[in-house]
């Protein structure tokens, strides 16, 4: 990165020391993937298998992590926000495994507690007020919410968390100065995790395949460009 002088009263983007490792978001990529998939309407096999295979993933995250000398704070509110996401949309859907997660949600079972229509949001208060040094899990509470969390959002209304997630998206954009980490044309993960492939359905599984190259990932991307369109219009 160049090193420039700022003038006195010149306003800049807060400056994020670039790195070879990556994100905590995309680190995550592949569970976010699964976490479209769900939101889709593709349903799990058993509770038992699928909470096991979901444990595997967030084991494998927070080793890869930590080989990366990420915060574990940050790894964990990351973890968090993923874990909020999955539990609203399994207990939202009519899954056949949806009254067994209802008695014990993934929040629950890892976190001890069953609020988080409120952690969410208070968790993601606190990074706000460092969004330069927490910018990583600021990224990854982004990312839940274009897929679709509410929260207690869904009772107070969706356009008080548009707001909040259009302010979102600006507060990352000047740490990052101003680059756009949440393009449409954003790469997309390119393979399943096993956990994955083992529990959608085989017939579903491969008609994934067939058309990942361009039914799902444009859908994916489209999904994401429409919620820009409304995030950023003028």
């Amino acid at each position: 990165m160049n090193q420039t002088t700022a003038l006195p009263n010149q306003e800049r983007p807060l400056a994020v020391t670039p790195s070879a490792a990556p994100s905590l978001r995309e680190m995550l990529e592949d569970g976010i993937y699964l976490l479209f998939l769900l939101k889709d309407g593709n349903a799990p096999g058993s509770a038992v298998e699928f909470n096991r295979r979901v444990d595997q993933f967030l084991a494998q995250y927070e080793k890869t992590a930590r080989n990366f000398n990420k915060d574990m704070n940050a790894v964990n509110y990351s973890k968090y926000a993923f874990c909020a996401l999955m539990d609203e949309i399994i207990l939202s859907s009519d899954f056949p495994l949806r009254d067994e997660w209802e008695r014990m949600p993934l929040q629950l079972r890892l976190f001890g507690e069953h609020l988080a229509g409120e952690g969410f949001f208070s968790r993601l208060e606190q990074l706000r007020l460092e969004p330069a040094q927490q910018i990583e899990p600021l990224e990854v509470f982004y990312s839940c919410l274009l897929l679709g969390f509410q929260g207690k959002y869904l009772l107070e209304g969706e356009e008080k968390l548009g707001y909040l997630t259009h302010k979102l998206a600006q507060e990352i954009q000047q740490v990052r100065g101003g680059k756009a980490e949440f393009s449409p044309n954003a790469q997309l993960p390119q393979r399943f995790q096993a956990f994955v492939r083992h529990e959608l359905p085989l017939w579903l599984y491969f008609a994934l395949l067939a058309i990942a190259g361009s039914g799902i990932f444009m859908t994916y991307r489209w999904l994401l460009a429409k919620q820009l369109g409304k995030l950023f219009a003028s």
